[in-house]
């Protein structure tokens, strides 16, 4: 009786243990690497390539699986030097991408950088490793030097072209050492090995390997032992092992200590890091099958940001030169609207690159408000002045750099903090150093230029004291002072005005004088009761 309710049973339980378990791995999935030694991973399952999930339905009736969607893909560029401008265009690009309806399959950034600032290089790398959405691919077109070779490893895989390299993420500082840089040190070595450790285990590059792009120190050891994948390990992990761990093991040095590593494409294919060399970008798309490709292209004023983000620096003396100029001479002219002109174009464009912000902005146009009520309302008020350039100088400072106070965790940022106050401070005492000059020696021959400036030589002046038959005959004269003698004024004597100097003491007008001398362009006068 119990023959029917038994062999549906047993049907069930073979099917069961013969059916093929469906793959559920997720594209990002990567098994992470050990941290003292690495095996050479291998290569990116088909799932990164827009392979669809399986699909199974728990019904007794069949179901007809539905046809897979073609793979797309977003290609970004990461091209030129890495800065905030290229920081703003990468997050711009990629929620732009991401934004997109359907969803690309894959974000492909286009890689050929030697470097750049580290904390903008920070940031792009923490935006390509939070997209969870889809998979990540940088593709190398020439070089990911420094900077670049974060940015490369944070996607998910690595292609590059014939020839490309990365490589060499140091931490240098301009000035001093051999060859004008020298390196930042342990201080700022340790957050960026970190970080490379990080993104070796997340997306399954040798993380002794990513850890020599920056730092020199240590040897890396090649490990090749029969029937296993080859390992790389540092030398002293190695050394510290017992000897039946390092039994029938085949041992090649593959890094010096001193040495970083940078690597080419054949190289990165072998230790790991690169899943595949192609020609160009299409190639890449034409060999994984990617139905479509666009490309985020960046806007005229983001390129436009970027090309006149190296002279912001001299547009800041521009500005503070010509405001320095308006301010010593009186009314509002050509000077003031330059200075307004040039600050406003230099933290214009750090606005646009995500730099500046309100605070600034506010900052700059109250310092401006300040200087304007000087020069306009209350002229020689020293105070309105100097409150308005010191908003100004900390405006400045905060538009030149991507926080507010330094983070601990990013000791670079105090760096770069100490060095945008020097550029700012040398900024005002050039701007004013340039506008003495300005003053001196170009404002006086400007077309149409008014002001307290001297035009005209006293080539063929002389003195009333020296003409025709007055001569000598005015000392003894006596009169009184029509402009105060302060020693030089102005005197008024019974044959007329004539210019003054006090022999003593300084007199007001109206004081009783009597002429004691003359110079060649001048008559010496006394106060009279004084005279003899």
């Amino acid at each position: 009786m119990l023959r029917p309710l038994l062999l549906p049973l047993l049907a069930l339980l073979v099917s069961t243990a013969t059916a093929t378990p469906e793959n559920t791995r997720s594209p990002d999935s990567v098994a992470p690497s050990p941290a003292t030694s690495t095996s050479t991973p291998s290569p990116a399952p088909d799932s990164l390539d827009g392979d669809s999930l399986p699909t199974t339905v728990a019904s007794d009736r069949p179901v007809a699986k539905s046809k897979p969607t073609a793979p797309t893909a977003v290609v970004i560029a990461i091209h030129g030097e890495v800065d905030e401008g290229l920081r703003f265009f990468v997050n711009r690009a990629v929620d732009a991408a991401l934004a997109q309806s359907p969803r690309p399959s894959h974000i492909v950034f286009d890689v050929d950088t030697w470097g750049g600032r580290l904390d903008a290089a920070f940031e792009i790398s923490d935006k390509i490793s939070s997209i969870s959405q889809c998979s990540t691919i940088a593709f190398i077109k020439k070089k990911a030097i420094s900077a670049g070779a974060l940015i490369a490893l944070s996607a998910n895989r690595v292609y590059m072209a014939p020839g490309a390299t990365i490589g060499d993420c140091a931490p240098i500082l301009a000035g001093g050492g051999e060859g004008g840089i020298q390196y930042a040190g342990e201080k700022i070595e340790s957050p960026l090995r970190a970080r490379f450790r990080a993104l070796a285990r997340r997306n399954g590059f040798p993380i002794v390997l990513a850890e020599k792009m920056v730092s020199r120190d240590g040897a890396v050891l090649r490990i090749e032992r029969p029937g296993e994948p080859v390992e790389f390990v540092s030398k002293s992990d190695w050394d510290a092992l017992a000897d039946s761990s390092r039994s029938k093991a085949k041992v090649k040095v593959a890094l010096e200590d001193g040495q970083l590593l940078t690597m080419d494409d054949a190289e990165s294919l072998e230790w790991g890091f690169s899943q595949g060399t192609f020609p160009d970008a299409q190639a890449l798309e034409r060999a994984r099958g990617w139905s479509e490709t666009t490309t985020v292209e960046s806007t005229w004023s983001e390129d436009f940001a970027r090309w006149i983000s190296p002279f912001v620096s001299v547009l800041f003396l521009i500005g503070i030169a010509a405001l320095y100029l308006e301010y010593k001479n009186p009314g509002f002219g050509v000077f003031g609207v330059v200075g307004l002109l040039a600050l406003g174009l230099a933290l214009g464009s750090q606005y646009l690159v995500g730099l500046a912000d309100h605070t600034e902005l506010l900052l700059a146009g109250i310092g401006v408000l300040l200087i304007g009520l000087e020069v306009l309302l209350f002229p020689g008020t020293v105070v309105l002045a100097g409150s308005g350039l010191i908003l100004l100088a900390v405006a400045l400072i905060l538009s030149l750099q991507g926080f507010t106070i330094p983070d601990p965790s990013m000791p670079w940022q105090m760096d770069e903090m100490r060095h945008n106050i020097l550029v700012v401070l040398g900024t005002l005492v050039g701007g004013m150093f340039v506008s003495f000059l300005a003053m001196k020696w170009v404002v006086p021959h400007l077309p149409g230029t008014s002001g307290a400036y001297l035009k005209d030589t006293l080539e063929g002046a002389h003195s009333p004291a020296q003409e025709g038959p007055l001569g000598l005959d005015l000392v003894g004269l006596t009169g009184h002072v029509v402009a105060p003698c302060r020693p030089v004024g102005r005197i008024r004597l019974p044959e007329g005005e004539f210019d003054a100097v006090s022999d003593g003491e300084l007199l007001d007008v109206g004081a009783p004088i009597v002429v004691v001398g003359r110079r060649p362009t001048e008559l010496v006068v006394r106060r009279e009761e004084v005279a003899s």
